[in-house]
């Protein structure tokens, strides 16, 4: 297959990335009673389980497959971190700094041990919560990395699912606590089985079946929202255990790699964008939702114009914060800690 087609089919990709965030924004903006509250009740957290496939896809793609040695797993630490930590650390200690300020943790951070717990990485406080799980995955696939493709794949990845077993079920404390790696690694681990197969997948040429299935799996995200499934009566588990949630993103990860039916999408600038944004919409678009009732006053209970005004804004910053501050700050990281 062509370099150019690849990278066609690649750009999809970061079109799903962009998706995820939106996904949490709209969650947010449901809960908050911006959107309909049946697109809030924990949607959000399928829009994260994107993401980690997403992770899971990419770390593999980009690393399994080179020689594990000092110089790359430096390299690569220098590349992950530089890309994720800065902003995270941005937003936590400026929205700590400013409580004593507006009266309000905008991200839960109520004690020292807190504030502690997000800076180390231990665990993460309200959407905080998915950076030190990304953080921890990346640490964990050094594990996957070292083993390599050879004979040694297979046994590496039953000891980690193993360990994922063994570990959840030693610190399970209900469903509302399951923003922990032990409970999530299997997203990415499943986006670790896409990368293998990849080859395979960039030479498909989809046919109809292909289409089809693709065209089912946009019909079955209807379903996806928790809200929508208690709408119906349908059952409803925590995202991290949920066929949908699980499947689902998998699947519209494979599709994007083909390039089946409705995820054969060109690669425009604007889809380049959403990926490069993502994750500062993610981080940046709960303080200025908080903020949201306090700008427009009594403009907020226009139909529409909060949720407008959120996702204008965040599209904003999120643009002016990856320009001005995330893009110069990973450069500069890089270029001191690379090899």
């Amino acid at each position: 297959m062509a370099v150019a087609s690849a990278n066609h089919r690649f750009t999809t990709l970061d079109g799903l990335r962009g998706l995820a965030a939106l996904v949490v924004v709209v969650s947010h903006l449901g809960n908050e009673g911006y959107l309909p509250g049946i697109l809030g009740q924990g949607f959000g957290m399928t829009g994260v389980g994107l993401f980690f496939v997403l992770s899971g896809f990419l770390m593999s793609h980009l690393y399994f497959r080179k020689e594990f040695s000092r110089d790359a797993v430096q390299n690569y630490a220098a590349a992950r971190l530089s890309r994720v930590l800065p902003l995270f650390y941005l937003v936590l200690l400026v929205s700590t700094a400013l409580i004593p300020i507006v009266g309000v943790s905008m991200f839960n951070v109520f004690s020292v041990q807190d504030f502690f717990s997000n800076f180390f990485l231990v665990y993460g406080t309200w959407i905080l919560w998915s950076v030190p799980v990304e953080i921890q995955y990346y640490v964990l696939f050094l594990f996957l990395w070292a083993a390599g493709p050879g004979k040694f794949h297979l046994p590496a990845l039953a000891v980690l699912i193993v360990l994922q077993v063994v570990v959840a079920l030693a610190i399970y404390e209900g469903p509302g606590e399951m923003k922990k790696l032990p409970f999530w690694l299997h997203y990415f681990l499943l986006g670790h089985g896409i990368a293998i197969i990849t080859p395979w997948l960039l030479k498909v040429q989809p046919g109809k079946w292909w289409t089809i299935a693709a065209w089912a799996v946009v019909f079955m995200l209807i379903f996806l929202p928790p809200g929508v499934r208690r709408a119906f009566d349908l059952p409803v588990v925590p995202v991290a255990a949920d066929p949908l949630a699980i499947f689902l993103p998998t699947l519209m990860v494979v599709f994007g790699l083909v390039g089946a039916g409705p995820f054969k999408l060109k690669p425009t600038p604007w889809l380049l964008w959403l990926g490069r944004i993502s994750f500062s919409t993610y981080l940046l678009h709960w303080p200025i939702l908080v903020a949201t009732p306090w700008v427009l006053g009594s403009w907020n209970d226009v139909p529409g114009l909060g949720a407008a005004f959120v996702l204008g804004m965040t599209a904003i910053v999120a643009t002016l914060s990856n320009v001005y501050f995330e893009e110069p700050v990973r450069v500069v990281l890089r270029r001191r800690m690379e090899t």
